[in-house]
């Protein structure tokens, strides 16, 4: 059963709200120490979970009083969305595959899938109202607290969704951009305002709180990423790089085990059985023309190839670059 608490929901909390209350009571009870600490505070939004009937049901539940808020917003639009060839079908018999055989054998979308994904998305938009006040409360109470210009604040997700891209109506696990590319924000002393355009990636999140935490010595893992507060002190000395992406083996039927790296322009992806996909993301930012059976690309494949063998097996930051 629900946790009975003290809400503006009635006898019941909302576990968003919950939540905020945990994290502001951790402010309150450190924030008076002279040690540094730390704190996550992982929202479930904008995941699905929990009962939710009619409207939002099998998305994310937002707090009652957010339902609705968005309920005229339309789904940005995209090219990629219900993507029309993926490969040889009727309506393109003569095209080469692109794309693995796990998008190829997807559907177009029809109305009804359209209509769910539509709603998926107000319902996730709604679910969020709720994280910007919790955040709100957050900041409030360290400003409270006095400590608001001594904390350093990184905001992100683990993940993105598919909203139709690819005519996959839902989920995260692939490697495609709606889902690996994620927001991050920081904020802190000394972080100056604008937009950093290197790689990074969530490997690089323990190392920055260990380094705003001054933590050094033999106490502390070699880790393979980099902390990002020199790459806000010195931009141009922070060296660009390659991600490695990779998810499984343990997947559900409908995905694929898959390696891939993502270098600041190209993006190769390879899978156990021997398809692989290429993409120029300068040109080809949503990934609609796959250029691995091109051999104009095959010396740049096999490149990409060795590095991201490298990047599988290498250990430390200095060594995987």
């Amino acid at each position: 059963c629900p946790k009975r608490l003290p809400s503006r929901f009635g006898g019941r909390i909302f576990q968003g709200e919950l939540y905020t209350q945990k994290a502001q009571a951790v402010i309150r009870r450190r924030a008076p120490l002279r040690r540094p600490f730390y704190l996550s505070v992982a929202y479930l939004a904008p995941h699905g979970g929990g009962p939710f009937r009619k409207r939002c049901k099998g998305s994310a539940k937002p707090a009652p009083g957010d339902v609705g808020k968005f309920e005229s917003e339309p789904l940005p639009p995209k090219p990629s969305y219900d993507e029309e060839s993926v490969g040889p079908e009727p309506s393109h018999p003569r095209r080469r595959p692109d794309k693995p055989s796990s998008i190829r054998s997807l559907p177009r979308l029809n109305d009804q899938a359209n209509q769910q994904i539509l709603q998926r998305f107000r319902c996730r938009r709604e679910s969020l109202l709720h994280v910007d006040r919790g955040v709100e409360t957050i900041v409030n109470e360290l400003r409270a607290a006095g400590e608001l210009q001594n904390t350093l604040f990184l905001f992100t997700s683990d993940n993105g969704f598919f909203q139709g891209e690819h005519r996959i109506q839902g989920g995260k696990i692939r490697h495609y951009e709606e889902a690996s590319r994620v927001p991050l924000l920081m904020r802190g002393p000394d972080v100056p305002q604008g937009v950093f355009r290197k790689q990074v990636a969530n490997i690089d999140l323990a190392p920055t709180i260990l380094d705003a935490a001054n933590a050094r010595g033999k106490a502390t893992r070699r880790l393979d990423g980099r902390s990002l507060l020199r790459a806000v002190c010195r931009p141009r000395r922070f060296p660009q790089r390659d991600i490695l992406l990779e998810n499984g083996p343990a997947l559900p039927p409908q995905y694929q085990y898959y390696r891939a790296i993502r270098t600041p322009r190209f993006k190769l992806v390879r899978y156990p059985g021997g398809e692989r996909e290429l993409y120029d993301l300068r040109r080809d930012p949503f990934e609609q023309r796959s250029l691995h059976k091109r051999k104009r690309y095959n010396a740049l494949q096999r490149r990409l190839g060795r590095k991201l063998t490298r990047l599988q097996r290498c250990r430390g930051a200095k060594n995987c670059r």
